[in-house]
């Protein structure tokens, strides 16, 4: 998990891009070809780990993709660039936010290996626990497909449009004003459930037969929570932002407040009321026009 994210030693931005979409891939692909030497439900644990290989691999085409395409993000790219460089060596200052993103990712992957020495340890899974399990796994597939939905709508309309700024209320966008980040909070939720409900079944059946067996399931779902914590936090407050943002460069747009009536946001953090004005003076002009800002990408693929 932290060897793709040493990537950002190359480029900075490349921590939370390439580094994260390589190591959610190679994680869950190494854990699922590890797993099938033991596990007795082989299907379980494919449509498990190959969910995360999907969402990995698919996330970086579509940024290698949008890279190409717009010269926006080409320019935000240089610029992180260039403010990482300003700061110096940049392997003392760029180490820790490296390590705390493989920390992170670790997390993101962790059920999968949970799930997978659940079923090795079992030669039969009862009908209720592969129900719930199956459906786990249909959330996370269904949520990283609706990202992927989006992420693919918003390209094709605006490179359609000639325009990285036009508003897209279009395809899933006409249900969901955010679908990547909806998408994504379901997905990443469901695959932290699945890893709750592995860790239950390891501990309950006895197979941590040994202080040591224990503590490392214990450790691996401590490390399940921060890592569902730490992207929900990321998502959800993107969402807010994208929210403001939007509100402000297209409030006067004829079809702007139609299409927020008639959609849903998805889940945001709770705003403070008392710091509306403070929020609004923070957000002027940081998108410079555009319904997304690249100041949100941070661990999710919805920016543009």
């Amino acid at each position: 998990e932290t060897g793709p994210p040493l990537m950002g030693f190359y480029k900075s931005e490349y921590t939370v891009s390439y580094g994260y979409g390589f190591a959610t891939a190679w994680t869950a692909f190494s854990l699922w070809k590890r797993g099938l030497a033991t596990t007795t439900s082989a299907p379980l644990l494919t449509l498990h780990a190959m969910a995360l290989v999907f969402y990995g691999v698919r996330l970086n085409l579509f940024l290698a993709i949008r890279t190409v395409l717009s010269k926006r993000i080409q320019q935000f790219n240089d610029n992180v660039e260039e403010r990482a460089l300003a700061k110096g060596n940049r392997f003392q200052t760029r180490a820790p936010f490296i390590l705390s993103c493989g920390l992170l990712y670790y997390g993101l992957c962790a059920p999968v290996m949970l799930t997978s020495q659940w079923l090795a340890s079992t030669t039969t899974t009862c009908a209720i626990t592969k129900t719930v399990l199956q459906s786990l796994f249909g959330l996370q597939w269904f949520g990283f497909l609706l990202a992927a939905v989006g992420d693919l709508t918003k390209t094709w309309v605006k490179q359609s449009q000639q325009n990285e700024s036009f508003l897209v209320t279009s395809g899933i966008f006409s249900l969901v004003r955010h679908p990547n980040y909806t998408g994504e909070i379901i997905g990443w939720t469901a695959n932290a459930g699945a890893g709750m409900l592995a860790t239950a079944l390891l501990l309950l059946s006895g197979s941590a037969n040994s202080w040591t067996k224990t503590l490392s399931i214990l450790g691996n779902f401590a490390a399940i929570l921060v890592g569902w914590a730490g992207i929900l936090f990321v998502l959800l407050r993107a969402t807010n932002g994208l929210e403001t943002r939007q509100a402000q460069d297209y409030g006067s747009d004829p079809k702007y407040q139609p299409w927020v009536d008639s959609t849903w946001g998805g889940w945001k953090l709770a705003a403070k009321v008392e710091e509306p004005a403070k929020v609004e003076e923070d957000s002027t002009g940081a998108s410079g026009g555009e319904d997304d800002s690249p100041e949100e990408t941070s661990f999710s693929s919805s920016s543009l």
